[in-house]
């Protein structure tokens, strides 16, 4: 009879274990960890195209983008959102090169590193300002003149004349404009302040083997 009890006992022990081995499988507990707090899988990450705002010669490229990240869960996430883990959406190089980089919302950085930490309550949404400053674009000008003289020989009479033989008669500028990054900057306006605009017969584009169009004393490379 005892060894009936015991047998029964045991019989029914190892069954209430299994059952609890089964529910701690079923329900594992994280030391530590907030219960309502899940993982970045549950958030909407929507990253938007690469703006570029107007390029000033000598001063950094500021480029930009619109994030916006949304808690699809009815718990609050917190967690941190890595740039580099969207490549489609921000290119390797923009990471690679940036002199300095910022995640702003509502005009208050959040982040001054390519990660952003991030707590959402439940189904709430926000949005971030990504804004870079790449290398600085600058413009080398190198220029030739032509004078009378130039154009006279050697053994040449030179009277009085209205014209001195210094008087320039054409100028030729080699205009420079580059950076030392791998980006592309595009719609980079030049302004030619230190020439005289109306004195100017004409600009060819090295590069792209055309004349350009000069208006208003500003030429647009836009390629």
């Amino acid at each position: 009879m005892t060894n009936l009890l015991r047998s029964d006992f045991i019989r029914r022990f190892l069954i209430t274990s299994l059952i609890i081995m089964l529910l701690l499988t079923s329900f594992p507990l994280v030391m530590g960890e907030d219960p309502t707090t899940i993982s970045t899988n549950s958030l909407d990450v929507q990253i938007g195209t690469i703006h570029q705002l107007q390029v000033t010669i000598g001063e950094p490229v500021i480029m930009y983008q619109e994030i916006h990240v949304s808690n699809i869960k009815n718990k609050t996430i917190n967690s941190t959102i890595v740039l580099s883990d969207y490549p489609d959406l921000i290119p390797e190089v923009y990471l690679n090169e940036y002199i300095s980089l910022s995640i702003s919302s509502v005009g208050t950085i959040q982040s001054a590193q390519p990660v952003l930490p991030i707590v959402l309550g439940p189904y709430q949404s926000k949005d971030f300002i990504l804004e870079y400053e790449f290398v600085p674009v600058y413009k080398d000008v190198i220029c030739k003149e032509t004078t009378i003289q130039d154009y006279l020989p050697e053994d040449a009479i030179i009277l009085p004349s209205s014209l001195p033989p210094e008087t320039v008669i054409e100028k030729k500028c080699n205009v420079k404009i580059h950076h030392d990054g791998d980006i592309h900057y595009y719609n980079i306006e030049i302004t030619l302040e230190e020439f005289e605009g109306e004195q100017i017969k004409s600009i060819y584009y090295v590069e792209g083997d055309e004349y350009l169009k000069l208006e208003n004393g500003v030429i647009s490379l836009t390629k």
